[in-house]
């Protein structure tokens, strides 16, 4: 015996005529009619039911029209409110991020920086072994020194 017809073999059968290995294979194999009864007969059934729903008179078509039409009226409604809510936020959000305070510059610290590393230089060769004619300057360092030192404590 024959192997059962395909799928798209039978799927064929329902458009188109068949050729004479299927024809007889048909007359031969139940299982085969079977199936094929059993395709035609569901799409028969369906296209009975949309055309049953697409014969519906006028009322309802002019109440579906009616429908869709508030449903998108509803959502027209819907979305500026919520797109006006969404633009206020992010007004908010970029008022915040422009408004913040400003976080201390760091170029103030790094001045300040560079003048104590100047000061330390200026005050280690103050207080280094000079010449004999800038002692009396060595002395007054010191003595600044000690001043600041002790007011310090």
């Amino acid at each position: 015996m024959n192997p059962h017809l395909s799928e798209s073999e039978l799927n064929a059968l329902l458009w188109e005529e068949p050729s004479a290995g299927t024809s007889e294979h048909l007359a031969q194999c139940a299982e085969c009619r079977r199936e094929r009864e059993l395709i035609a007969g569901s799409l028969a059934a369906f296209r009975s039911g949309v055309q049953q729903y697409a014969l519906r008179d006028e009322f309802f078509w002019s109440a579906q029209r009616a429908r869709i039409a508030s449903t998108i009226a509803a959502r027209a409604h819907q979305t500026v409110p919520t797109l006006a809510w969404s633009m206020l936020a992010g007004l908010i959000v970029l008022g915040i991020v422009l408004l913040r305070p400003a976080k201390p510059s760091a170029v103030r610290q790094t001045a300040y920086d560079q003048d104590y590393a100047l000061l330390v230089v200026v005050e280690q060769t103050v207080n280094s072994e000079v010449p004999d004619a800038l002692a009396p300057a060595t002395l007054l360092a010191y003595e600044m020194n000690r001043t600041v030192k002790t007011r310090s404590k």
